[in-house]
């Protein structure tokens, strides 16, 4: 296997394909500094590969059927009479306020940038209703800044109730059960948003589905 810890973007891709026409197993997050370190996955692999990807990226069956609960009493409760859509939305928190600023010179996106996600899918689907699932690694962040805006539900388990199950697990699997998706920075949300695959509302706008098929 081979450790990977080139961290450009534009490189990685035509490395990772290189490896792959060579038959070569690669660690894309290899132990090690941070300033080592690779963050990406290429598009071109995850595109080409995407379907073949998420038929082996299931999820145990005790936290599929846990989020499909959570789900359903959503919608059995909801009075709209609408159609239902799920959109995740993840914001990556904690230490990564702290690596945002020191490896890729910037900070991470705020209140204002999902009120701008929570807008969009709420016009683009102006006859369903639409319930966002917060998902964090600061759900105290998510609560006070999100918690009140109609349609948001605080679907994310870090310092909840004790199911038994991974909160990590739990957290990935809601955010790949959703029709839609918000991302932030981080890959655990892009990955939930990959498995999801359905649109995406990034920092570099939307993205639909259509347009992303592989």
């Amino acid at each position: 296997m081979s450790n990977y810890t080139e961290n450009d973007p534009q490189m990685t891709e035509k490395h990772i394909l290189q490896y792959r026409d060579q038959g070569r197993v690669v660690n894309l997050w290899p132990e090690g500094p941070e300033e080592t370190s690779s963050y990406w996955v290429p598009d071109a692999m995850l595109t080409a590969y995407g379907t073949f990807i998420r038929e082996e990226f299931v999820f145990r069956p005790e936290y599929q059927e846990h989020v499909d609960n959570m789900f359903k009493t959503i919608k059995k409760n909801d009075k709209s009479g609408k159609e239902i859509i799920f959109v995740g939305l993840h914001s990556r928190r904690t230490d990564y306020l702290a690596f945002s600023k020191k490896m890729l010179k910037k900070s991470v996106v705020g209140k204002t940038y999902f009120l701008e996600g929570i807008e969009y899918f709420q016009e683009e689907f102006p006859e369903s209703q639409v319930y966002f699932m917060a998902v964090s690694d600061d759900m105290r962040w998510m609560a006070k800044h999100l918690g009140g805006i109609e349609g948001v539900v605080l679907a994310g388990s870090a310092g909840g109730a004790d199911t038994g199950l991974d909160p990590i697990g739990v957290d990935l699997c809601i955010l790949a059960s959703c029709n839609h998706s918000i991302v932030s920075q981080g890959q655990f949300g892009q990955w939930g948003a990959f498995l999801a695959a359905g649109d995406i509302f990034s920092e570099y706008g939307a993205m639909v589905r259509s347009v992303l098929s592989d």
